[in-house]
């Protein structure tokens, strides 16, 4: 299994604490998920309560625009500027027929860290939240099913969900894969 120090998330801050958790259990201690939120920018509702040491945001009352929005290639670019060894695939899943995903997952090597993004309301059968999106950071496979990291706030900790389950809620969201692999050694 895949070992991460366990971040929690500030509101809507769930990519900036998986990130964290994976710049960690690759030796680069120096960066919060503040750091990086700030890097990637934060959109939240006029409503919401931010943590001071947020200060890139910008106010939506979409809910399918809060949170990180990660473009193309955007990981690569911050792992660039900061002299981080790690380099970012995106797999879309769209890209990945559905009697395919578990066998893409099984392939992944656990050096690699995977992060998923998913449509919460639809993983956790909350209706009022369908639509939210969420990322979680693998674990490990069990059979049919898939142990993660969640970073929270809700629901913070490591998971278990069924394979299948986990792909619709990715299709519902039409978001996907990314993985990340080291490219040299960290010092």
């Amino acid at each position: 299994m895949r070992g991460y120090t366990n971040i929690k998330a500030d509101d809507f801050c769930c990519i900036g604490a998986v990130l964290e958790a994976i710049l960690i259990r690759n030796n680069y201690k120096k960066y919060s998920q503040y750091d990086i939120i700030n890097e990637f920018g934060l959109t939240v509702p006029k409503t919401a309560k931010v943590f001071k040491k947020i200060n890139n945001i910008t106010y939506s009352d979409n809910p399918n625009d809060w949170g990180v929005k990660l473009e193309y290639d955007s990981l690569n670019t911050f792992f660039k500027k900061e002299r981080i060894n790690l380099v970012e695939e995106y797999i879309s899943i769209r890209e990945i027929a559905d009697y395919r995903f578990e066998l893409t997952l099984k392939s992944i090597s656990d050096e690699f860290d995977v992060v998923f993004g998913f449509d919460y309301g639809r993983l956790n059968n909350i209706p009022d939240s369908y639509s939210i999106g969420h990322v979680g950071l693998l674990l490990k496979l069990e059979g049919e099913n898939l142990l993660y990291l969640d970073p929270g706030p809700r629901n913070y900790g490591v998971r278990k969900v069924n394979i299948d389950d986990l792909y619709i809620a990715i299709k519902n969201k039409s978001d996907g894969l990314w993985i990340i692999k080291s490219t040299g050694h960290n010092t």
